[in-house]
């Protein structure tokens, strides 16, 4: 499974034996770096959810085991 990811998300398997050693290798500033590029203002969505109330009034179906 890991090779298949590796080949899906980095285009190339071969890449196992390293690809632990480079995250590793991050920095804290290149993470800071990166997140003062793309998380801006104008980069922002924002999302709204109105949960809708069950209702009530109808019947539920009866499960398998109920028949």
């Amino acid at each position: 499974m890991k090779l298949g990811l590796l080949e899906t998300t980095l285009n190339d398997w071969r890449l196992v034996e390293n690809h632990a050693k480079r995250l590793r290798a991050v920095t804290a500033e290149q993470i800071m770096s990166v997140a003062k590029k793309y998380f801006i203002p104008e980069n922002m969505t924002v999302a709204v959810l109105d949960p809708q109330p069950i209702p009530t009034d109808k019947p539920t179906k009866k499960s398998v085991s109920e028949e």
